[in-house]
């Protein structure tokens, strides 16, 4: 077994030492009002993730997957509910390392995450590292394919704070805590409160682990090694505070905090290695909406600021990076008539960037308006489209622009729906790409995409939901780092285009309404995803590339899952097969498909109308030795139990 250096000890002891106790203080002075005011209570039912009960809204714009809620996934990472419950496949290093999305073939850095609509995509890198976002920071999680008004290339992963209350509850408290295999240990809270007007929300949540799990190496003889340097820990802390106006008026002040500190382990190649990574980020939201006749408004402003230090005592590397930006966004939308709706949008944001990589500190100013009509005619069609001018500085940069037209038809308990989306998207170079020392290049242009998608839904009242979706995206001006002709210097260039076309298949079925209901229940449901994506432009004569699958992006991804539940009892089972994902441009080198089979059971108890809810679960339960990415081997079977106490009063 290997151990923890003292650092990472002492670290850990100190941030649970202080924030548990706050935790379970905070849960045990809620409780002890609540047993005294019982005859208040709202019973907080099961909820299962990603219920198959869906909104008329959401089968029209169903290419949007929602998560409505993760009251039952609360501690855990953004990167672990994805792959169990979207059948998204993400490109991962290791537990608790670098985790990035790849929505339809796109690349990380083309997919955008926004907290609240508020875009937090680091501008140095362009990407966001998944493993850094816990699920108890948010209340929905929605994934789209175009984002709500098309401008995205790859896609948009949103986090969305309801701030909601159970009725006739002054008090919430949700309160988690899971041990697991390799040391892992959560420790979450979730914290609503109101009085009259005013709302507030606070959560913490501390996620630390050893990860120093065995695997076999794909060296000759396939020796069993223990991963080594491989300790995380991740601290989060959000507090939200809402007041609400007469008319309609409401003001909201938020602040997300986020701290990780990550032992970076070595490939299979090599047994032993001193990285470490420090990230911090701090994100401060002020936003005010309201509503008076026909109009609805919504103005928000952010500050966001990312700080990454890289050190690797070995090769005395002590790399920093740190970047901010203000992001200011205005809607407002005006109901010319019930089925006919305009909305407009202008944004302006400041992005400044400084790097170790950099010889100065650089900055850019983004503006933009869109203009969007809606429209939904009686019998069923509707039909969207909207445009916008965007800039940077003196430039203006390419027209993103959408439009879809659809059909929703109703017949009895059943519901039809058909749509047809267009699009076209834009993404400006991160500052690394533009004005790194060794490479950047400051004439890069942006990536353009030409998208288009054919949905199909059908929903059976609550019984069964079937879903198809075709698409075709075609991106131009990709930007790749390469070798400059006769020389070893790397340098970023808008070198190909890519062309990405599949199909989506989903069904999910339940056999009642009420899933938190005490009677026997069974909800579930099957997700298959075919997604080619291809270089169309070879960059040397020695490329190989033109028509090959593009690296990490799997052909054949499936999901499946399965929920019994009986008198508060439950057990779940969710198996994901990932295909073939090629490492090498040419397809010549490929990682071998995995199947993984996750099996939960767990129970709900009441005591004085408060839930107690107690779960084991087997990850990986055949032991299946994988990689997500070349030469990071994966844990194999692993075993969690949660404990959660929700409080109310």
């Amino acid at each position: 077994m290997s151990s923890l250096p003292i650092w990472f000890q002492e670290e850990a002891v100190n941030r649970i030492s202080k924030y548990g106790c706050a935790i379970a203080g905070l849960a045990l002075s809620l409780h002890v009002h609540a047993i005294g005011m019982t005859d208040t209570t709202v019973q907080l039912g099961t909820v299962v993730v990603d219920t198959t009960q869906y909104r008329h809204a959401e089968m029209i714009h169903w290419n949007t997957t929602t998560m409505t809620t993760f009251t039952e996934a609360g501690g855990r990472k953004a990167s672990e509910v994805l792959s169990d419950f979207s059948g998204i496949y993400l490109k991962n290093y290791g537990i608790g390392q670098l985790s990035s999305i790849s929505l339809k073939g796109s690349s990380a850095a083309q997919t955008e995450l926004q907290w609240n609509g508020i875009k937090l995509n680091n501008p140095n890198t362009g990407q966001v590292d998944l493993s850094l976002f816990d699920i108890g920071s948010g209340d929905r999680l929605t994934v789209s394919d175009h984002g709500p008004y098309g401008n995205s290339v790859g896609g948009v992963v949103a986090i969305e704070n309801e701030m909601k209350m159970p009725r006739n509850t002054t008090v919430c408290s949700d309160n988690t805590i899971r041990i697991g295999s390799f040391g892992e240990h959560t420790v979450a809270s979730y914290n609503r409160y109101c009085l009259h007007k005013f709302m507030g929300a606070t959560r913490v949540c501390y996620l630390g682990a050893d990860n120093d799990f065995t695997f076999v190496s794909n060296t000759v003889g396939a020796p069993i090694f223990r991963e080594t340097n491989a300790a995380t820990r991740l601290l989060s802390l959000m507090q939200q505070l809402q007041y609400s106006f007469p008319k309609a008026v409401v003001l909201g002040l938020d602040f997300w905090m986020t701290d990780a500190d990550r032992q970076l382990p070595p490939v299979m190649t090599i047994y032993q290695n001193s990285e470490r990574q420090w990230d911090r980020s701090y994100r401060a939201m002020a936003h005010l909406s309201g509503r008076k006749g026909k109009w609805k408004y919504d103005l928000r402003s952010a500050y966001l600021s990312d700080r990454l230090r890289y050190v690797d005592s070995a090769t005395a590397i002590d790399s920093r990076s740190a970047s901010q930006a203000i992001r200011n966004i205005f809607s407002a939308r005006y109901e010319w008539r019930p089925n006919l709706i305009l909305e407009g949008r202008a944004h302006y944001d400041r992005e400044m960037a400084q790097s170790s990589g950099y010889d100065l500190t650089w900055a850019r100013d983004l503006y933009g308006t869109t203009v969007e009509v809606r429209y939904d005619h009686k019998n069923g069609f509707n039909a969207k489209a909207n445009v916008g001018i965007e800039g940077q500085g003196t430039r203006i940069l390419p027209i993103p622009a959408m439009a879809s037209v659809g059909y929703v038809g109703k017949f009895h308990r059943e519901m039809m729906v058909i749509s047809i989306t267009g699009c076209h998207a834009y993404r400006l170079p991160g500052m690394n790409d533009l004005y790194w020392s060794a490479g950047g290049n400051p004439g890069l242009r942006p990536e353009k995409a030409w998208k288009g998608d054919l949905n199909i839904g059908f929903l059976h009242s609550y019984w069964i939901k079937v879903l198809a979706d075709g698409f075709y995206n075609y991106v131009s001006d990709w930007i790749q780092w390469s070798p400059e002709s006769g020389s070893a210097l790397w340098t970023a260039q808008n070198l190909k285009r890519v062309a990405s076309r599949g199909m989506t298949v989903e069904v999910k079925m339940q056999n009642m309404k009420d899933l938190s209901s005490r009677a026997f229940a069974i909800s579930g449901g099957v997700s298959y995803t075919y997604t080619n994506t291809v270089t169309l432009d070879a960059i040397s004569t020695n490329d190989n590339s033109q028509g090959k699958q593009l690296i990490y992006v799997p052909l054949h991804n499936f999901m499946a899952s399965v929920r019994v539940q009986y008198r508060r009892f439950y057990l779940q089972a969710t198996q994901t097969y990932t295909g073939v994902r090629y490492v090498a441009t040419d397809n010549s080198q490929a990682l071998n498909p995995y199947i993984l089979t996750h099996i939960e059971v767990g129970k709900d108890l009441y005591l004085n109308d408060q839930r107690i809810s107690l779960s084991f679960r087997i990850n990986n339960i055949a032991n299946q030795q994988y990689q997500l990415v070349s030469q990071r081997p994966m844990p194999g079977r692993s075993f969690e139990g949660t404990l959660k106490v929700n409080l109310s009063k």
